[in-house]
Protein backbone atom coordinates (compact mmCIF):
# COMPACT_ATOMS: atom_id res chain seq x y z
CA UNK A 1 0.00 0.00 0.00
CA UNK A 2 1.22 2.94 -0.91
CA UNK A 3 1.69 6.37 1.39
CA UNK A 4 -0.85 8.02 -0.81
CA UNK A 5 -3.78 5.54 0.51
CA UNK A 6 -5.64 5.42 3.50
CA UNK A 7 -4.42 3.07 5.81
CA UNK A 8 -7.20 0.96 8.03
CA UNK A 9 -6.63 2.22 11.79
CA UNK A 10 -6.88 -0.57 14.70
CA UNK A 11 -10.45 0.90 15.88
CA UNK A 12 -11.65 0.13 12.27
CA UNK A 13 -10.09 -3.91 12.99
CA UNK A 14 -10.91 -4.34 16.74
CA UNK A 15 -14.03 -2.96 18.32
CA UNK A 16 -14.10 -0.54 21.50
CA UNK A 17 -13.55 -3.22 23.72
CA UNK A 18 -10.96 -4.77 22.75
CA UNK A 19 -8.75 -1.35 23.98
CA UNK A 20 -4.84 -1.66 22.94
CA UNK A 21 -3.11 -3.46 20.81
CA UNK A 22 0.11 -4.84 21.65
CA UNK A 23 2.64 -6.86 20.33
CA UNK A 24 5.27 -8.65 22.10
CA UNK A 25 8.55 -10.68 21.30
CA UNK A 26 10.30 -12.41 23.33
CA UNK A 27 13.72 -14.66 23.27
CA UNK A 28 16.61 -15.43 25.56
CA UNK A 29 20.84 -16.46 25.68
CA UNK A 30 21.52 -14.25 22.65
CA UNK A 31 23.55 -11.68 23.56
CA UNK A 32 24.02 -8.38 21.58
CA UNK A 33 26.09 -5.32 21.95
CA UNK A 34 24.31 -1.84 21.88
CA UNK A 35 25.08 -1.28 18.27
CA UNK A 36 23.69 -4.42 17.29
CA UNK A 37 20.33 -3.53 19.07
CA UNK A 38 20.26 0.23 17.82
CA UNK A 39 20.28 -1.88 14.44
CA UNK A 40 17.62 -3.80 14.48
CA UNK A 41 15.93 -0.12 16.05
CA UNK A 42 16.47 1.61 13.36
CA UNK A 43 15.12 -1.11 10.97
CA UNK A 44 12.09 -1.07 13.61
CA UNK A 45 11.16 2.59 13.60
CA UNK A 46 11.42 2.60 9.93
CA UNK A 47 8.85 0.06 9.84
CA UNK A 48 6.07 1.51 12.02
CA UNK A 49 6.73 4.70 10.75
CA UNK A 50 6.04 4.23 7.21
CA UNK A 51 2.39 3.43 8.25
CA UNK A 52 2.01 6.59 7.89
CA UNK A 53 1.19 9.07 4.73
CA UNK A 54 3.20 12.00 5.97
CA UNK A 55 6.91 12.00 6.25
CA UNK A 56 7.08 13.76 9.68
CA UNK A 57 5.74 10.59 11.92
CA UNK A 58 8.44 9.55 14.58
CA UNK A 59 9.89 8.17 17.76
CA UNK A 60 10.58 10.56 20.10
CA UNK A 61 11.81 10.02 23.91
CA UNK A 62 10.00 11.84 26.48
CA UNK A 63 11.86 13.11 29.18
CA UNK A 64 8.54 15.10 30.69
CA UNK A 65 5.61 16.60 29.81
CA UNK A 66 6.26 19.11 27.80
CA UNK A 67 7.30 20.15 24.23
CA UNK A 68 10.99 20.86 25.20
CA UNK A 69 11.78 18.17 26.91
CA UNK A 70 10.81 15.72 23.60
CA UNK A 71 13.83 13.91 21.61
CA UNK A 72 13.49 12.52 18.83
CA UNK A 73 15.23 9.33 18.12
CA UNK A 74 18.13 9.86 15.38
CA UNK A 75 17.63 8.24 12.22
CA UNK A 76 20.97 7.35 11.09
CA UNK A 77 22.84 4.30 12.77
CA UNK A 78 25.96 5.60 14.15
CA UNK A 79 24.43 8.90 16.12
CA UNK A 80 21.32 5.80 17.08
CA UNK A 81 24.09 3.44 18.40
CA UNK A 82 25.90 5.87 20.52
CA UNK A 83 22.05 6.93 21.82
CA UNK A 84 21.36 3.12 22.44
CA UNK A 85 24.91 2.71 24.37
CA UNK A 86 23.51 5.47 27.17
CA UNK A 87 20.65 3.08 27.22
CA UNK A 88 22.43 0.04 28.39
CA UNK A 89 23.60 -1.71 31.61
CA UNK A 90 26.37 -0.38 33.01
CA UNK A 91 29.11 -1.69 35.88
CA UNK A 92 30.12 0.58 38.78
CA UNK A 93 33.03 2.00 36.77
CA UNK A 94 31.19 3.02 34.03
CA UNK A 95 32.13 0.42 31.52
CA UNK A 96 29.03 -1.39 30.03
CA UNK A 97 28.46 -4.86 31.87
CA UNK A 98 28.93 -8.13 29.64
CA UNK A 99 26.25 -9.36 30.27
CA UNK A 100 24.18 -6.11 30.56
CA UNK A 101 20.72 -5.33 28.13
CA UNK A 102 19.67 -1.88 26.45
CA UNK A 103 16.79 -0.23 27.92
CA UNK A 104 14.86 2.23 25.94
CA UNK A 105 11.05 3.39 25.71
CA UNK A 106 10.37 5.96 22.54
CA UNK A 107 6.33 7.01 21.89
CA UNK A 108 5.50 6.99 17.86
CA UNK A 109 3.93 10.49 17.34
CA UNK A 110 2.13 10.93 14.04
CA UNK A 111 2.33 14.74 14.02
CA UNK A 112 5.74 15.52 16.42
CA UNK A 113 4.10 19.67 15.66
CA UNK A 114 0.60 18.76 17.63
CA UNK A 115 0.37 20.70 21.04
CA UNK A 116 -1.00 17.75 22.89
CA UNK A 117 1.79 15.11 21.59
CA UNK A 118 -0.70 13.04 20.92
CA UNK A 119 1.06 9.46 20.49
CA UNK A 120 -0.02 6.45 18.44
CA UNK A 121 2.57 3.98 20.02
CA UNK A 122 5.05 3.13 22.83
CA UNK A 123 7.72 1.15 22.32
CA UNK A 124 9.88 -0.49 24.71
CA UNK A 125 13.07 -2.30 24.23
CA UNK A 126 14.98 -4.84 26.61
CA UNK A 127 17.53 -6.68 24.79
CA UNK A 128 21.04 -7.84 24.42
CA UNK A 129 21.71 -10.54 27.44
CA UNK A 130 23.20 -14.29 26.68
CA UNK A 131 21.93 -15.47 29.64
CA UNK A 132 19.23 -17.22 30.59
CA UNK A 133 16.79 -13.61 30.87
CA UNK A 134 14.06 -12.82 29.02
CA UNK A 135 15.23 -10.40 25.91
CA UNK A 136 11.83 -8.76 24.86
CA UNK A 137 10.52 -5.96 22.37
CA UNK A 138 6.98 -4.97 23.17
CA UNK A 139 5.08 -2.11 21.16
CA UNK A 140 1.47 -0.93 22.57
CA UNK A 141 -1.10 0.75 20.15
CA UNK A 142 -3.45 3.15 20.09
CA UNK A 143 -6.79 3.02 17.96
CA UNK A 144 -5.21 5.58 15.74
CA UNK A 145 -2.47 3.09 14.85
CA UNK A 146 -2.90 2.19 10.60
CA UNK A 147 -2.74 -1.07 11.78
CA UNK A 148 -4.39 -1.97 7.85
CA UNK A 149 -6.43 -5.07 7.78
CA UNK A 150 -5.15 -8.51 8.42
CA UNK A 151 -3.10 -9.46 5.18
CA UNK A 152 -1.80 -6.00 5.71
CA UNK A 153 -0.81 -5.96 9.11
CA UNK A 154 0.70 -9.42 9.05
CA UNK A 155 3.44 -8.06 6.40
CA UNK A 156 4.67 -5.34 8.64
CA UNK A 157 4.29 -7.90 11.89
CA UNK A 158 6.59 -10.62 10.09
CA UNK A 159 9.02 -7.23 9.24
CA UNK A 160 9.14 -7.23 12.40
CA UNK A 161 9.32 -10.48 13.25
CA UNK A 162 12.46 -10.83 10.36
CA UNK A 163 14.02 -7.85 11.48
CA UNK A 164 14.10 -9.07 15.64
CA UNK A 165 14.21 -12.87 14.98
CA UNK A 166 12.47 -13.76 18.45
CA UNK A 167 11.68 -17.50 19.80
CA UNK A 168 7.87 -16.36 19.23
CA UNK A 169 5.47 -13.06 18.97
CA UNK A 170 1.91 -11.85 19.33
CA UNK A 171 -0.04 -9.36 18.50
CA UNK A 172 -3.14 -9.62 21.33
CA UNK A 173 -5.45 -7.21 22.41
CA UNK A 174 -6.05 -5.77 26.02
CA UNK A 175 -8.99 -7.74 26.36
CA UNK A 176 -7.49 -10.78 25.43
CA UNK A 177 -4.67 -10.10 27.82
CA UNK A 178 -7.32 -9.55 30.52
CA UNK A 179 -8.69 -12.90 30.63
CA UNK A 180 -6.74 -16.10 30.82
CA UNK A 181 -7.86 -17.94 27.42
CA UNK A 182 -4.40 -17.83 26.16
CA UNK A 183 -4.09 -20.84 28.60
CA UNK A 184 -0.48 -20.02 28.79
CA UNK A 185 -0.12 -20.82 24.62
CA UNK A 186 1.41 -18.78 21.84
CA UNK A 187 -2.12 -17.89 21.03
CA UNK A 188 -2.58 -14.11 19.30
CA UNK A 189 -4.40 -12.87 16.80
CA UNK A 190 -1.64 -13.11 15.04
CA UNK A 191 1.54 -15.74 15.87
CA UNK A 192 4.94 -16.01 14.41
CA UNK A 193 6.29 -19.49 16.62
CA UNK A 194 9.91 -20.42 15.75
CA UNK A 195 10.44 -24.33 14.95
CA UNK A 196 13.42 -24.15 16.69
CA UNK A 197 11.88 -23.36 19.88
CA UNK A 198 8.05 -25.03 19.41
CA UNK A 199 7.44 -28.40 17.78
CA UNK A 200 4.84 -27.34 15.02
CA UNK A 201 1.50 -28.92 15.40
CA UNK A 202 -0.77 -29.72 12.78
CA UNK A 203 -3.44 -28.26 10.84
CA UNK A 204 -5.62 -26.19 13.48
CA UNK A 205 -9.80 -25.54 12.43
CA UNK A 206 -9.31 -21.88 14.36
CA UNK A 207 -5.82 -20.16 12.45
CA UNK A 208 -4.81 -19.64 8.89
CA UNK A 209 -1.23 -20.99 9.33
CA UNK A 210 1.59 -19.96 6.62
CA UNK A 211 4.94 -20.94 7.25
CA UNK A 212 7.63 -18.33 7.12
CA UNK A 213 11.50 -19.18 7.59
CA UNK A 214 12.12 -21.07 10.54
CA UNK A 215 8.70 -20.78 12.11
CA UNK A 216 4.75 -21.17 11.51
CA UNK A 217 2.42 -17.83 11.47
CA UNK A 218 -0.75 -18.57 12.96
CA UNK A 219 -3.66 -15.75 11.69
CA UNK A 220 -6.87 -16.45 14.05
CA UNK A 221 -9.81 -16.84 11.60
CA UNK A 222 -11.82 -14.82 13.75
CA UNK A 223 -10.74 -11.87 15.08
CA UNK A 224 -12.41 -11.64 18.09
CA UNK A 225 -12.28 -13.02 22.07
CA UNK A 226 -14.10 -15.76 21.00
CA UNK A 227 -11.99 -16.49 17.96
CA UNK A 228 -9.08 -16.10 20.43
CA UNK A 229 -10.26 -18.45 22.71
CA UNK A 230 -10.82 -21.22 19.79
CA UNK A 231 -7.24 -20.85 18.36
CA UNK A 232 -6.16 -21.14 22.54
CA UNK A 233 -8.04 -24.28 22.83
CA UNK A 234 -6.59 -25.84 19.72
CA UNK A 235 -3.41 -25.07 20.56
CA UNK A 236 -3.96 -26.76 24.04
CA UNK A 237 -5.58 -29.62 22.27
CA UNK A 238 -2.52 -30.19 19.70
CA UNK A 239 0.37 -30.07 22.47
CA UNK A 240 1.80 -26.77 21.54
CA UNK A 241 4.66 -25.33 24.13
CA UNK A 242 3.95 -22.73 26.50
CA UNK A 243 5.32 -19.22 25.96
CA UNK A 244 6.88 -19.47 29.26
CA UNK A 245 9.15 -22.50 28.50
CA UNK A 246 11.27 -20.74 25.67
CA UNK A 247 15.01 -22.32 25.55
CA UNK A 248 17.43 -20.66 27.90
CA UNK A 249 19.84 -20.37 24.96
CA UNK A 250 18.84 -19.33 21.21
CA UNK A 251 19.54 -21.01 17.99
CA UNK A 252 18.18 -17.68 15.97
CA UNK A 253 15.79 -18.50 13.61
CA UNK A 254 15.99 -17.05 9.46
CA UNK A 255 14.18 -16.06 7.19
CA UNK A 256 13.78 -15.26 3.63
CA UNK A 257 13.74 -11.61 1.85
CA UNK A 258 10.23 -12.01 0.67
CA UNK A 259 6.62 -12.85 2.04
CA UNK A 260 5.02 -15.97 1.47
CA UNK A 261 2.24 -16.08 -1.19
CA UNK A 262 -0.50 -17.12 0.81
CA UNK A 263 -0.31 -14.25 3.08
CA UNK A 264 -2.30 -12.12 0.51
CA UNK A 265 -5.09 -13.90 0.32
CA UNK A 266 -5.33 -13.44 4.12
CA UNK A 267 -8.24 -11.56 3.86
CA UNK A 268 -10.36 -13.60 2.56
CA UNK A 269 -9.68 -15.96 5.28
CA UNK A 270 -9.76 -14.17 8.66
CA UNK A 271 -13.07 -12.21 9.73
CA UNK A 272 -12.20 -8.85 11.42
CA UNK A 273 -14.37 -8.04 14.69
CA UNK A 274 -15.10 -4.75 13.73
CA UNK A 275 -16.32 -4.92 9.89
Amino acid sequence: MGKSEKMTTASEVFSPEHGQITLYMAWKGRGETSGEIAARLLQTMSVLADRYSNDSAGFYSLGGDNLESRIRLPGKLKELAVYAAGKTDQDEDGAHHENGRTRLVALLLPDPSAPDLQSDAMLSVVAGTSLGLTNKVSVQFESGFPLGTPAEAARWFLELVRIWQPEYALLKTGLTNSTDYSLGTYAGYLSWVSNKAFDPVPPLASAVQIPFGDGMLYAARNWTLDGFAALSRDLAKAGAGQVLQIPKFQDPPEFPSQYPEELFRLDEQVRWDAR
